[in-house]
């Protein structure tokens, strides 16, 4: 499910909503007995708001939430039974021409996978040029 909304002209929301979810009977490496519960199920919603200063300056804003979670008695191997990722982006974009661009960014990512010494968290600031050639 997703919308793209343009509520003035410099502003533009992009809401996405996904979610999938896979039971027993869809994959090979269930254990038997099993096939009619849910093995899997994964939702993730996104927001993308771009803010135009002019044509070629923009601010892009970029939310996401991410969570997974997994019946751990209907594989055969072991998995992980719930895990989230949030991701905040800032990106600040000067388009020069066509296929030449500059960017200078922000991300921080936190990551849970519901075992405790795995959760972690990255910071990322970012310069990019680009070209066409």
């Amino acid at each position: 499910l997703s919308a793209k909304l343009r509520p003035w002209d410099h502003v533009e929301i992009e809401p996405n909503f996904a979610s999938s979810r896979i039971n027993g009977s869809q994959i090979n490496s269930i254990q038997i007995g099993s096939k009619k519960e849910q093995a899997y199920q994964e939702m993730t919603l996104q927001l993308n708001s771009i803010l135009h200063f002019t044509a070629k300056d923009n601010v892009r804003l970029i939310l996401q939430e991410s969570r997974t979670k997994r019946n751990p008695r209907l594989y055969v191997q072991a998995v992980t039974p719930q895990s989230k990722q949030s991701v905040r982006s800032l990106v600040y974009t000067h388009t020069q021409r066509l296929g030449t661009a500059a960017y200078v960014g922000f991300t921080f990512t936190e990551f849970d996978n519901a075992i405790a010494s795995a959760n972690r968290q990255q910071s990322e600031l970012f310069v990019k040029f680009s070209w066409a050639m």
